[in-house]
C-alpha cells in the first residue's frame, strides 16, 4: 500500500509525533501560566495539529545558566517553569510551529524532537524498589534493585541488553533534534 493509498484511508497527510520540551522565564506569575501554555497550544493547534499529551509547567533549577534578551537588556537565569507538549503534525509544518514557540516573550528555551504515540516516562527508582519488594524481593534502604530481577520474578519476559556505542547514540540523538 502506498503512501497515499494511507493518507487518503486515514484522512490525514503523512503525520509525525513531535514533543516539545519548553522553559519558561521564572519571572512569570503562578496565575499566568495557564494562559500562557493556552497561548502555546494554539500555536500548535493552529496549525493542523492535535496534541497527544502534556505535562504542566513546574519550577526547576537549571543545570548552568541561560540568558535571554529582554527589553534589550541580557538577563541570565538560573530557574525556570519546564514543562513539555506532544503533538501530531505533519512534518512540514514543524519549522513554522518552531519558530512561533522560539519567538515568545514568556519562552526562555525550547527543544523539538521526533518522538513516538506511546508514553516513554521511565519508571521512577521508587517503583523499580516497590516492584521488587512486591516480588518477594529485600532491597536494603538506598538500594535499587535491577529493574530486570523485579521483570523476571513477576514472569515478564526480558530483553537482552546490548552495548551501546556512544558514538552511534549521539549520531541517533542528533537524528532526532529537530534544527
Amino acid at each position: 500500500m502506498s503512501t497515499e493509498e494511507v493518507s487518503e484511508k486515514t484522512g490525514k497527510e503523512s503525520h509525525t509525533i513531535y514533543e516539545v520540551g519548553y522553559l519558561l522565564l521564572p519571572t512569570i506569575a503562578e496565575e499566568k501560566l495557564g494562559a500562557i501554555v493556552a497561548k502555546l497550544h494554539a500555536v500548535i493547534v493552529e496549525k493542523g495539529s492535535s496534541i497527544i499529551a502534556e505535562e504542566a509547567p513546574k519550577m526547576r533549577a537549571l543545570d548552568y545558566p541561560m540568558s535571554k534578551v529582554i527589553d534589550t537588556k541580557n538577563q541570565s537565569f538560573d530557574h525556570a517553569y519546564f514543562a513539555w507538549i506532544k503533538f501530531e503534525i505533519a512534518s512540514d509544518e514543524v519549522a513554522s510551529i518552531k519558530k512561533s514557540i522560539e519567538t515568545q516573550d514568556e519562552v526562555l528555551r525550547a527543544l523539538f524532537i521526533k518522538t513516538v504515540k506511546e508514553s516513554t516516562l521511565m519508571a521512577s527508582k521508587v517503583s523499580e524498589r516497590e516492584a521488587q519488594k512486591g516480588a518477594g524481593g529485600k532491597v536494603a534502604e538506598g538500594v535499587v534493585a535491577p529493574a530486570d530481577e523485579a521483570v523476571e520474578a513477576s514472569g515478564e519476559k526480558l530483553v537482552e541488553k546490548t552495548k551501546v556505542d556512544e558514538e552511534e547514540m549521539d549520531k541517533s540523538i542528533e537524528a532526532l533534534v529537530i534544527n
